[in-house]
């Protein structure tokens, strides 16, 4: 048989010409592979080195301002002067030179128990306090007092120069209370250096961390503020390259300040119209700035991220507020029960993220829902499958504490053992840590909280039978009994709501994987 290529030839010198091409380009293929290896190896490295040694230089700077900060509370709290509320003369040039010598202060304030409030703020610590405080370039501080009278409460502004020479003087009323404040609060019951949480301060508007000190033998806190503004300031001197960027986190992974300008930023909100009548809009403008409640953690639907208020509850607050021209400030830095509490008092106008049972329902106007929300059982993986809450009789069972379903489970099933824990988050932590058996709250919510902390190995079991009867399963906002006026306006807005504002919130809000 013939050879179809017929008779293949090849000379000595093209054999040595191939072969030798072929080993030259193996070698200069292994050569650049290896090159290459190593040259990523040696920047993933020096990378490394240089991030290792930036940590430790920013974690060696902030240790040292927390240790400048609590030697300077120390000492501003053994300073008995600050004691007597008619020496604020004395309290103002105390306080500006502190102020002077730590650019990264905001402000140094008192509060007492009688509800009295002394503060000092440096206006050029923040870039939003002379547009948000009304000062001018001039202005170099601000002094904020608050008093108690038979009308109610008042708060007092004067803008001061750089030599303390008074410009201008106003005053408002307010339902501000230093009593209530966590800074304050921490710190009356401790002797020690208290440190918060970030939360938003209440006379700015901004986010920012405070530290605190009750003055031995008396009824007076003195208190330092620190806005993140500042704190990110400090960060973004220590970036490392053009497009590299520098985040701060606590040891649960929360985002404390970033170098990032626009970290903090939201996009706008997608606002329908909303036609308003000539009383409406009347009523609109003879309303006060009303105060909303902000939880700290209950995401997506309500918690605060660095003090900033976020989340679906948020966004629907704000689409409101906007539609109607409502004017509102959220409060954050309390517990559920806290807000509750303010709410009771009148100092919260509007309670949001209200989930209505028998006990809660008498608390106000609830109004319309804006958002369902269905419940579910969180176990270990591989546990079985959950069908109906009586399967847990005699186990027990970890619930966000101040949750409306709590009585209800209580009620329907007493041989559950309930643990209430501080937050979804830590609820999900006990059945991971074997201290629960299971976790019960909203399905979103345990899913959105799961993905954000990186906790694997839960299995979800919704569908559950909660019992005979309906659950509380739907969010309203809480309006005090005699604002039915308020009331309808907001309902008003939440039906003006449509399908484009519900696909931003659910894409925003609620787009995630259900299968994890």
């Amino acid at each position: 048989m013939k050879n179809p290529f017929g008779n293949i030839r090849t000379t000595i010198r093209l054999t040595v010409v191939a072969v030798f091409v072929l080993a030259t380009t193996l070698t200069a293929a292994l050569a650049i592979g290896l090159q290459y290896y190593f040259g990523q190896s040696m920047a993933r490295q020096a990378a490394t080195n240089l991030y290792s040694t930036a940590s430790s230089s920013i974690t060696a700077e902030l240790v040292n301002i927390g240790r400048i900060n609590a030697n300077v509370i120390d000492l501003l709290a053994d300073n008995t002067t600050l004691i007597d509320p008619n020496t604020e003369l004395e309290h103002l040039e105390v306080f500006t030179k502190v102020l002077q010598k730590n650019p990264l202060y905001y402000g140094i304030y008192l509060g007492r128990s009688d509800g009295s409030f002394f503060e000092v703020i440096n206006l050029d610590t923040s870039d939003n306090a002379r547009q948000m405080l009304r000062a001018l370039p001039t202005d170099r501080w601000l002094i904020i007092t608050v008093r108690h009278g038979e009308h109610g409460s008042e708060r007092h502004y004067r803008y001061l120069d750089e030599h303390l020479a008074p410009r201008l003087a106003r005053s408002e009323s307010t339902d501000y209370d230093v009593r209530n404040r966590p800074w304050y609060v921490s710190a009356m019951a401790s002797s020690a250096v208290q440190r918060t949480d970030p939360y938003l301060f209440a006379q700015l508007g901004v986010t920012g961390q405070t530290v605190s000190k009750h003055i031995l033998g008396s009824d007076t806190v003195v208190a330092i503020d620190m806005t993140l503004s500042s704190i990110s300031k400090f960060l973004t001197k220590h970036d490392l390259a053009s497009h590299s960027d520098v985040y701060l986190y606590t040891g649960d992974g929360q985002v404390i300040a970033s170098s990032r300008d626009n970290y903090y930023a939201k996009p706008a909100l997608p606002v329908p119209e909303l036609n308003l009548t000539a009383d409406e809009k009347q009523f609109v403008r003879s309303l006060p700035t009303l105060t909303v409640s902000n939880e700290l953690d209950w995401p997506p639907f309500d918690y605060s991220q660095t003090g900033q208020p976020r989340g679906y509850s948020v966004d629907v607050i704000e689409m409101i507020a906007q539609m109607t021209g409502l004017k509102i400030r959220f409060t954050n830095g309390h517990s559920w029960p806290e807000l509750v509490a303010q709410y009771k008092k009148g100092e919260i106008d509007l309670l949001q993220s209200v989930i209505l049972t028998q006990n809660n329902k008498s608390w106000g106007l609830p109004g319309s829902s804006y958002v369902e929300l269905p419940y579910a059982l969180v176990t270990k993986e591989h546990t079985g499958a959950f069908t109906d809450l009586s399967q847990l009789d005699g186990k027990s069972l970890a619930i966000p504490r101040g949750w409306s379903i709590i009585p209800v489970v209580r009620a329907r099933f007493p041989k559950i053992g309930i643990i209430e824990t501080n937050s979804t988050l830590h609820a999900l932590e006990l059945v991971l840590a074997g201290e629960a058996v299971a976790a019960l709250d909203n399905e979103v919510i345990m899913r959105y909280t799961a993905r954000s902390y990186f906790l694997d190995d839960l299995q979800y079991h919704a569908n559950i039978r909660l019992g005979e009867g309906g659950v509380p399963d739907k969010l309203h906002i809480m309006v005090a009994a005699d604002q039915p006026q308020l009331r309808n306006l907001i309902d008003k807005a939440i039906a003006a709501i449509g399908e484009n504002q519900r696909k931003y919130l659910s894409d925003s809000w609620l787009a995630f994987d259900t299968e994890v």
